[in-house]
C-alpha cells in the first residue's frame, strides 16, 4: 500500500488547513444487512469512491475504493508513514537524531572525545534497536489513520489532532485488534498466535522503546526556533504513542467478538 512513489519529510509534517465539521452520521444504519453508505464532507467527486470499512464503538468508519482516488494533502501524510514501515524510523525521528549528533558535536560544555563518544554511543544504540524491530504495529496504526476515515472528517487533508482521537477512539473501544492487525501480520509473527496476549506485549515493547528514544534524543538537543515544526510533529508522534502504549497495558485489552 502505498508502495509506488515517496516525497521528503518535509513536505509532510504539517497538518492540512481543513477544518472537521459536524455532521449527521449514517452510524445508526450499521444494523442493516447492506453496508453502512457515506453521508460526510467529502467533496463530491470522491463520494462514489468511499466504501464501508469497518465499525468501532458507534461509528463507521470508510476509506477509498483505490489509494489514487486519495487527495493530495493526505497521500503526503500516508507517504510519510510508509517511509516509516519501510525505514523503521519516523523520518520526524530519524532529523531529530541527525539533529541530535550535531548538538553533540558542537555542544561547549563537551569538553572531552570521551563525552562525545559517550553521548552518540547512547543514541545511536537506542536508534539501532529500534531499527531491530522488524514489524512495527505502531506505525500501521498510524497508516489506518490515514486511510480509514469517519464522516465528520475532512479527508482532503490530514489533521494529525484530529487522528490522535481517532487512535484514542479506537483504543478505547477495544474492538478493532482483529481488524488492524490480525491479517497478514500473524503470517509471518509466530508469537502472535497468541493474539490477545502476545499483541499487548509486543505493541507495549515498541511503543516504549520508541518514547525513550524519542526522550533521549530531546536531552541532548536544545532546539531552536527553527524546528518549530519539528517539535510540533513529534509532539504529536508522541502523544499517538502513548496512547497505544495505554491501550496495550490495559486489562480490557481483548480480540473483538
Amino acid at each position: 500500500m502505498f508502495d509506488f512513489f515517496k516525497l521528503k519529510f518535509s513536505k509532510s509534517v504539517l497538518p492540512s488547513d481543513g477544518s472537521t465539521q459536524q455532521i449527521n452520521s449514517s452510524a445508526d444504519t450499521s444494523s442493516q444487512k447492506a453496508d453502512p453508505v457515506y453521508n460526510g464532507i467529502a467533496p463530491v467527486e470522491l463520494r462514489d469512491k468511499i466504501v464501508f470499512a469497518f465499525k468501532s464503538g458507534n461509528r463507521n468508519y470508510f476509506m477509498l475504493s483505490a489509494e489514487l482516488n486519495m487527495p493530495y494533502s493526505r497521500f503526503m501524510a500516508a507517504l510519510d508513514v510508509y517511509d516509516e514501515l519501510e525505514q523503521g524510523l519516523n523520518p520526524g525521528v530519524t532529523q531529530k537524531f541527525l539533529n541530535t549528533l550535531n548538538a553533540i558535536c558542537i555542544d561547549p560544555k563537551v569538553k572531552t572525545v570521551e563525552q562525545i563518544k559517550q553521548k552518540i554511543g547512547i543514541a545511536t544504540f537506542l536508534i539501532e534497536e529500534r531499527l531491530n524491530i522488524h514489524v512495527s504495529l505502531s506505525s500501521h496504526m498510524k497508516l489506518a489513520t490515514v486511510r480509514y476515515f469517519d464522516e465528520v472528517e475532512d479527508i482532503t487533508g490530514y489533521d494529525h489532532e484530529y487522528n490522535i482521537q481517532k487512535i484514542k477512539h479506537w483504543t478505547e473501544n477495544h474492538d478493532v485488534q482483529d481488524f488492524f492487525f490480525m491479517q497478514p501480520i500473524r503470517n509471518f509473527i509466530p508469537q502472535l498466535t497468541d493474539f490477545s496476549g502476545n499483541l499487548a506485549k509486543y505493541l507495549e515493547g515498541e511503543t516504549v522503546q520508541l518514547l525513550k528514544t524519542m526522550e533521549v534524543l530531546s536531552t541532548f538537543d536544545q532546539s531552536n526556533e527553527s524546528e518549530t515544526g519539528l517539535q510540533n510533529y513529534l509532539s504529536h508522534q508522541s502523544r499517538t504513542l502513548e496512547i497505544m502504549r495505554d491501550w496495550a497495558n490495559s486489562q480490557s485489552m481483548n480480540i473483538a467478538s
